[in-house]
């Protein structure tokens, strides 16, 4: 009985760790696989910080709810790359970014900057 329940708990670890091998995510190169999330074949522990956005702003807009929102705290952390990454992924997909960031200012200060806009003006200073 002791062994037969040994193998139980070693099936039951074995399945925790691979039920989801292969489930398809609907992001390109982000899988489940070895028991841990992975992107392109590497732990997702080890993406860059802009291959996590990427992933993280994906997965956030594809529920596709009817308020089309993405919400992002701790801007402050983007630099302007990845401010522009996450600007074109959520105005291709019809999304608005709503992000806080911390300023070295003392007057609050919001700001509405409109996707497109933005990409112009990059691209008029450049």
């Amino acid at each position: 009985e002791h062994q037969r329940l040994g193998r139980v708990l070693d099936d039951l670890r074995y399945l925790r760790l691979h039920l989801l091998d292969g489930a398809d995510l609907g992001i390109e190169g982000l899988e489940i696989g070895q028991g841990e999330l992975r992107l392109n074949g590497v732990s997702f522990r080890q993406a860059s910080m802009a291959q996590r956005l990427r992933v993280a702003a994906l997965l956030a807009m594809k529920s596709k709810p009817r308020l089309r929102i993405l919400r992002l705290d701790e801007g402050e952390r983007l630099d302007s790359e990845s401010w522009s990454t996450l600007l074109r992924l959520a105005s291709e997909r019809g999304f608005q970014v709503w992000a806080t960031a911390v300023r070295d200012e003392s007057a609050l200060k919001v700001e509405i900057i409109d996707a497109e806009c933005a990409e112009h003006a990059e691209s008029a200073v450049a």
